[in-house]
């Protein structure tokens, strides 16, 4: 059994040969299943291997955290409530596909695990988003016809609020997500995805739009638009995104995404007085 989702034009397949302690679909994930070529295959499995952990290169500081292997393959290591571990990635190399072992016990109550729950993609889809001209970006977004707006804020900037006001007030407005928005580069141009990453608001929608222009959310006495130039827009942005810290080479993949959106996309501070907007 193999169930594919799609989240900004990046498949990831997971691949089952047996069931096990898991769900493969789960809400608002069902509304990503595609058909299309998987981008990353991962075969699911049952237990842990020994896994040969030889240097961390990145810790979240809470439940997971990223290591190389003996060989040099790249691992997401997963805790939870009770389960250490509850989830190991082996992410794929070339054309060697990825390996996602699961508990065998299920979730520290014995309930099946849905192994696609944050961090697992997220983090994929973060890594790879960085090597082919995209990364997840703090935000909501709204899609208004062929026009799409991005609005990026920290937790409390009033992501969810934005995202509700243009669902009741505008008319065949779509938000993409109210937490997680994925921007890209593609064919020239830039574009932004939903993504199943929501917030308390609970908007996530497959949908993608050209990018119109880009927002910045903070909170002030009075509301206020302003338009930031290239360099304010590229330093605003890159404390609101999830770039791969543990990559160097895509944090300056993800920094010279931004310069070019900075010089072609216009980008405005927008301050607003709480329920007044």
């Amino acid at each position: 059994m193999e169930i594919r989702y799609c989240i900004a034009d990046f498949t990831l397949g997971l691949w089952q040969a047996e069931s096990g302690p898991w769900v493969l679909v789960r809400e608002p994930f069902d509304r990503f299943i595609a058909q299309h070529d998987p981008d990353i295959s991962l075969s699911v499995l049952k237990g842990f291997p020994e896994l040969g952990l030889a240097h961390k290169i990145f810790d979240s500081g809470q439940r997971w955290s990223l290591w190389h292997d003996r060989t040099g393959r790249k691992i997401l290591y997963v805790k939870s409530f009770g389960l250490d571990p509850a989830c190991v990635l082996i992410l794929p190399v070339a054309d060697d596909g990825g390996r996602l072992y699961v508990a065998p016990q299920g979730d520290y109550f014995g309930r099946p695990i849905f192994p696609l729950d944050f961090p697992l993609s997220e983090v994929c889809a973060i890594d790879w988003l960085a090597q082919h001209n995209g990364t997840v970006m703090h935000a909501t977004a709204i899609k208004d016809g062929d026009q799409g707006y991005l609005f990026v804020g920290f937790s409390g900037a009033g992501k969810t609020t934005t995202a509700t006001l243009w669902a009741s007030t505008v008319p065949d407005a779509i938000p993409l997500s109210d937490d997680r928005i994925v921007l890209r580069k593609r064919e020239g141009h830039f574009r932004i995805y939903g993504t199943p990453w929501w917030g308390v608001g609970h908007f996530a929608s497959p949908e993608s739009v050209p990018l119109t222009g880009v927002f910045i959310l903070r909170h002030a006495e009075e509301n206020i638009l302003r338009q930031l130039n290239p360099r304010e827009a590229v330093l605003q942005l890159l404390v609101r995104t999830f770039a791969p810290l543990w990559d160097a080479t895509g944090v300056a993949a993800t920094l010279d995404l931004f310069h070019e959106l900075s010089e072609t996309v216009p980008c405005f501070e927008f301050g607003f007085k709480p329920n007044t907007v």
